[in-house]
């Protein structure tokens, strides 16, 4: 009887031990779990219940108990269970129905002891009344009688020295300790239950180890996922802050999502109209889809919030979802502002829930990522442009003509520099007025920016002049480009505020390396040089600084 209240009390911790892990993980299979040791609770209840049926306060103890565990159950536990995953971090569990179990349990164990203690006792006296009954009888009697008795006695001490000792065994921790069982009296069969009960609480506190030792695994693997998930998270925005432009931070972007959602997915991105999606990357295995599609065509950019499809939702599928998989779309928003949108595709619906935090995070990462991004190459793109033509700005040249310089010496090339001027700039300004002035500049800088080669750099110098880098390319070359260039100028003409057309003239001049000079600072000097040359003769007209020696690049 003991062992089955023992067995009936470890099985309502275990309960209590499957419902907090239900809490933690918020997993079917752990709902389950607990759902079953219920139902063993409640079948080792019945088996209780039925061998205490001569004892009526016994009974009602045992009533009491199991209606403090329905009650937990049906107030506590399955109302928590309903609604799983939808209140964010669990809440310590409720125990407080149950703890009129402990006190009820004692009171069990207390009344079978006594029972145990009873029998203890009637065994002494029966002892005792022998024992006097040797002594008062005849001498013959009392002879047969003492033998009778002091054997008794030696049986006693050989049976219960063994019991007390092993019970000294257990309650020191070693579970393992056993009684020598010899005959069939009632010392025998008190041995047997004492062994029978050691066994079974040994196995009881085994199966609490292996419990205890499941739910720490299942602990470690928690903590493990989230910090492996925050590392990649991590991860994800040092490398983000170290993208030079957003074709890197795709490629950062593809290698994290890979290890956070093998099932695959895709981030597409609004266009600078807003009306439409491209597909910046993808990963995993996916079914190809639609490159280019419209907000409407998804429910989450609709929606303003993530949306998932799965059979278990019964909820549509983004039209520019093709791959039948669960899914999930979370919009790109950082700051206020949409940037797109990021799709996961899962093997099954309880992944794509289990997976839903981890992508809310990640999209928001990606989209602070990508908005720092953004704002640090237009905070760059100011740095290095003037804000009137659009062109480079002198802070530019100075960063990028060493640079140029060092490539074309690497490959034994020349390279030519352009300094231009527009004639009668300051004269333009007095007589039409500073914004005709700025009308000149920028039609001019447009048409530098048409006329010269990609790889060619054009920068306004400051004020009207402007300077052009031209890699590989020599001082006869360059100084047909120039020549080129200030004829195709003079077809330029802006008309003023009186309708009246303002002609417009350049002079420039030109120097190369390694004819001319061999460092920077110097084919500057030479470049602006021949631009004197050219405005002292006469201007509209092209200098280039003359090669001393033989012409053209040694060998």
């Amino acid at each position: 009887m003991l062992a089955q209240l023992q067995r009936l009390e470890r099985q309502e911790d275990r309960a209590v031990i499957a419902y907090q892990q239900a809490l933690i993980s918020w997993d079917v299979e752990d709902q389950r779990a607990y759902q079953e040791a219920r139902e063993e609770f409640h079948r080792l209840w019945l088996a209780v219940y039925a061998n205490v049926g001569d004892d009526p306060v016994q009974q009602a103890r045992l009533r009491a108990w199991d209606n403090h565990f329905r009650t937990w159950d049906e107030t506590v536990v399955q109302p928590t269970l309903r609604t799983s995953g939808t209140n964010g971090l669990p809440a310590p569990p409720d125990l407080r129905p149950l703890r009129a179990n402990e006190a009820i349990a004692r009171a069990l164990h207390q009344t079978q002891e006594q029972l145990l203690e009873q029998q203890w006792t009637a065994a002494q006296h029966s002892t005792r009344v022998a024992y006097w009954a040797v002594l008062l009888g005849l001498p013959l009697a009392a002879l047969l009688t003492w033998r009778l008795g002091h054997n008794l006695l030696r049986r006693i001490r050989q049976g219960t020295q063994p019991l007390i000792l092993a019970a000294e065994r257990v309650m020191e921790g070693d579970l393992s300790a056993r009684v020598p069982v010899n005959g069939n009296d009632e010392l025998t069969r008190l041995s047997r239950r004492f062994n029978m009960m050691a066994s079974r609480l040994q196995n009881v506190v085994s199966e609490q180890r292996e419990l205890q030792h499941t739910l720490e695994q299942r602990v470690e693997r928690l903590v493990q996922d989230t910090t492996r998930e925050i590392q990649l998270l991590g991860q994800l925005g040092t490398f983000m802050q170290a993208c030079h432009d957003e074709s890197e931070a795709y490629d950062v972007i593809c290698h994290t999502a890979e290890a956070l959602f093998p099932g695959g997915g895709e981030v597409a991105l609004l266009s600078a109209s807003r009306n439409l999606l491209t597909v910046q990357l993808q990963w995993g295995f996916a079914l190809p889809g639609p490159e280019v599609f419209g907000p409407e065509d998804c429910w989450a950019l609709r929606l303003g919030q993530p949306h998932a499809a799965h059979a278990g939702l019964s909820r549509p599928h983004c039209q520019h979802d093709t791959s039948g998989q669960p899914t999930l779309c979370v919009p790109l928003m950082a700051q206020g502002d949409t940037l797109g949108v990021v799709t996961l595709h899962f093997e099954t619906g309880e992944a794509l829930e289990l997976a839903r935090p981890l992508a809310q995070r990640f999209a928001e990462r990606v989209a602070l990522s990508l908005v720092n991004l953004r704002l640090r190459a237009t905070l760059r793109q100011q740095s290095i442009r003037d804000p009137l033509t659009g062109l480079y700005n002198r802070r530019y040249l100075e960063e990028t003509f060493t640079r140029e310089l060092a490539r074309v010496q690497r490959r034994r090339q020349p390279l030519s520099l352009l300094m231009i001027d527009v004639d009668h700039f300051k004269q333009h300004n007095d007589t039409y007025g500073h914004a005709l002035g700025d009308t000149l500049l920028r039609r001019l800088a447009t048409h530098l920016q048409r006329f010269f080669r990609t790889e060619d750099i054009v920068c306004r110098y400051g004020g009207e002049e402007f300077v052009v880098l031209l890699p590989e390319c020599d001082a006869p070359q360059a100084q047909a480009r120039a020549e080129a260039l200030r004829r195709s100028v003079e077809n330029l003409a802006v008309t003023s505020n009186d309708a009246e057309f303002v002609a417009l003239t350049i002079s420039i001049g030109g120097a190369s390396w390694p004819d001319h000079a061999t460092t920077p600072e110097d084919l500057l000097a030479r470049a602006d040089a021949a631009l004197y040359r050219a405005k002292h003769n006469g201007r509209n007209r092209v200098e280039f600084e003359p090669i001393p020696g033989a012409a053209g690049l040694p060998d």
